[in-house]
């Protein structure tokens, strides 16, 4: 058994301090010494003959520590102060930790006792090991280990520290502690009862001074004296990082790429799993945009360092850690743009390709959504909180990280310090390289949802992020107008991409919507122009002789190529269906009710896919008063060609009533007469139609 000194450091004065005597004499551990060092003399405790009291008049608490440390004499030290108290069996609790662990270092949790209620540190799992690494991440989060009090420590590691390191403040201490032990262990025992009340100052704030993570500043600092000047090559070389989730943006961001550059281009693509079909797409680009795209699959010597990342509480992908391994991934190529795939090229690269680094690991663009709105920046980095960065767009100097082998240092911290991330390697590089990047202007890395908080011309921007949220190959009915405007950029872009690879579509689409009062039709549009099929137009007839309907329209839709809009003076629906039928120009018409929505962005796609007749309509569901009603469906692809016309719309009445989710071979409705009725209409349509399929999906949704 090993001997434990347990050491009240007082005042003197304190009107808690029988309390705490109370609770060490209570221990139920054997071989342990009570030591009471105070500053005045306390005469009550000469009545209690198990406790060695001390008293020395000293001008701070760091001091009488000191004095209290010399005349111990257990194995460890258990500090105590003068106004909390320790339950039952603390040091019974905390030596078998210590001896199980074989630690010099065990810090357990606090309870923190405030206006009668209690509040616990709950660490990720019940036990932590503390590193070189990650100590001052826990001094950051946790205040026990802003303290001495409620660890156990062992004496010789105490006596490790110089006279002047034990005079520090408690958690430059620890945080000497921490360095200094073989094993350092964190625990959730919270034996330790924190009276915040009763103490006259709280628990110290955080001293950012301490936190320095990596030498990678220091190695900045010398590279900016030495007039370090890192290799800007003639070719560009740019890395993207992606997995099969969002392989959707590729086409489009490669897209803009080969728009905005006027030099040679290698585009490195990462990956780990991807479609074969996905795989054929991307080389088929870099021959028809007149780039190098170099696919390369992440070796499994990588995936398996990838693997020992826990990804728990992380909000990124694990491809985009793909990122901190380029180095090694292109061990000849000396400067890389890094992006993320969820942005897009608006402006010439060149300007960014030639910025001076001076000196810096990487360029990169100060994060104002998330440091300055959500106040992230300041809880990870604080003081120099406002210097956040976001990772989406990276100038690297490979070079740089191979000369001082970088990346796998910085690999290893973040294997200690995943807990502490919400953001995954984004929260990392801040922390890893704080003071060793070089800041770029928001123009080449501009979060979307700036538009809002800090409005710039879109022109004036290199590279838009659609962070978050704002994707836009998502349904952004909601979406602020500002914000709106750089979607449908970005739909454009796609579509003019789209319109590079037209002869590969089979079926031009045209969705004809007509419009008699125009109350939904903003969810409506906005649900047609997210869909992700290549190759399709809008065609509006507007009937509502509302002016504001109009301008309604115009304002979403403007900017899109794809879209025409037509005012017709008429209330009748037949009339303004003609104006649609007449004005497409699609070898396919998929008819959508105003006051209906696509329930999802593959609609269009999927349909194309399954449709094997001249006309194939597909289910619905109904949304009324914030409910939605609908029948459970199977996804079958059903024949119904040898249905009569009566039978085809008594299986499928609200399709047909509301002439809605029903996609049809152009031919069958070019000679619709002048003077036909809806019921007309229909009748002829279906009719027409010799082959007919029934698809028991849910594709649209009926506003009522």
């Amino acid at each position: 058994m090993v001997k434990v000194s347990l050491i009240v450091l007082a005042n003197g004065d304190e009107k808690n301090l029988d309390r705490c005597i109370d609770s060490l004499e209570k221990q139920d551990y054997e071989d342990k010494e009570l030591i009471c060092a105070s500053i005045t003399e306390v005469e009550w405790l000469k009545e209690h003959e198990n406790i060695i009291t001390l008293h020395k008049k000293v001008n701070s608490i760091e001091e009488l520590r000191s004095y209290a440390l010399d005349k111990a004499t257990g194995d460890y030290i258990y500090f105590v102060d003068a106004n909390d108290r320790i339950q039952d069996e603390t040091i019974t609790n905390a030596v078998q930790k210590m001896m199980s662990y074989t630690t010099e270092l065990l810090i357990s949790g606090y309870v923190t006792s405030s206006n009668g209620e209690f509040r616990y540190e709950i660490p990720e799992s019940d036990v932590e090991e503390v590193t070189h690494i990650n100590y001052l991440l826990y001094l950051r989060r946790y205040l026990t280990f802003r303290k001495l009090s409620g660890s156990l420590i062992k004496k010789s590691l105490l006596e490790k520290l110089s006279t002047d390191e034990l005079s520090l403040s408690s958690q430059k201490v620890m945080g000497r502690l921490c360095l200094l032990s073989a094993k350092t262990i964190y625990t959730t025992n919270n034996d330790y009862i924190f009276h915040s009340d009763d103490h006259g100052a709280p628990i110290p704030e955080f001293d950012w001074e301490m936190y320095e993570l990596s030498d990678v500043a220091t190695i900045v600092a010398e590279n900016r004296e030495q007039d370090y000047q890192s290799k800007i090559p003639t070719k560009m070389s740019i890395a993207l990082c992606v997995d099969e989730r969002y392989q959707r943006y590729m086409d489009t961001l490669i897209y803009s790429i080969a728009k905005h550059t006027t030099r040679e281009v290698d585009v490195y693509v990462f990956y780990n799993k991807l479609e074969t079909s996905t795989l054929g797409r991307l080389n088929a680009l870099g021959e028809l945009l007149k780039l190098n795209i170099i696919l390369k699959k992440i070796p499994a010597k990588i995936e398996n360092l990838l693997e020992k990342i826990s990804m728990e509480n992380n909000h990124l992908p694990i491809s985009a850690f793909y990122r901190i391994f380029l180095p090694q991934l292109l061990p000849n190529v000396e400067r890389i743009l890094y992006l993320d795939v969820d942005v897009l090229i608006t402006n010439n690269l060149e300007e960014l390709w030639n910025e001076d680094l001076q000196g810096a690991f990487f360029g990169c663009v100060r994060d104002e959504a998330v440091a300055a709105t959500n106040g992230w920046g300041e809880q990870l980095l604080g003081p120099v909180g406002k210097d956040y960065f976001n990772s989406g767009v990276l100038l690297m100097d490979l070079s740089l990280f191979r000369k001082y082998s970088i990346n796998l240092y910085f690999y290893q911290f973040i294997l200690e310090s995943t807990q502490f991330y919400v953001l995954g390697d984004q929260d990392a590089l801040n922390l890893y390289f704080k003071g060793a990047v070089k800041y770029l202007d928001i123009k080449y890395n501009y979060v979307v949802k700036l538009l809002d908080e800090h409005p710039r011309p879109l022109n004036e921007i290199t590279i838009l992020h659609f962070l978050g949220p704002t994707k836009p190959l998502r349904n952004q009915v909601s979406m602020s107008a500002s914000q709106y405007q750089a979607v449908k950029l970005y739909r454009s872009y796609r579509y003019e991409f789209n319109q590079k690879i037209s002869i590969f579509h089979k079926f031009k689409i045209s969705v004809i919507v007509t419009i008699k009062n125009g109350n939904e039709i903003s969810k409506c549009l906005e649900s047609i122009l997210y869909q992700d099929y290549p190759d399709f137009e809008v065609v509006i007839i507007d009937g509502s002789s509302n002016d504001k309907t109009y301008q309604k329209i115009n304002q979403l839709t403007s900017g899109y190529p794809n879209v025409k809009i037509k005012q017709v003076q008429s209330d009748d629906e037949m009339v303004l269906m003609r104006e649609g039928i007449l004005a497409s120009e699609g070898s396919m018409i998929y008819f959508l009710n105003e006051s209906a929505n696509l329930s999802y962005e593959k609609v269009l796609t999927d349909l194309v896919l399954r449709k094997r007749a001249e006309l194939i309509v597909a289910s619905s569901m109904t949304l009324k008063n914030g409910d939605f009603y609908f029948v459970s469906q199977d996804s079958e692809l059903v024949d119904i060609s040898n249905l009569s016309v009566n039978a085809t719309k008594q299986l499928l009445p609200k399709e047909f009533e509301k002439l809605s989710g029903i996609l049809a071979d152009s031919k069958l409705v070019k000679d619709i007469p002048n003077d036909v009725t809806k019921e007309q209409f229909v009748d002829q349509l279906v009719n027409n139609a010799e082959s007919k399929q029934y698809w028991c999906n849910i594709t649209w949704i009926s506003i009522e």
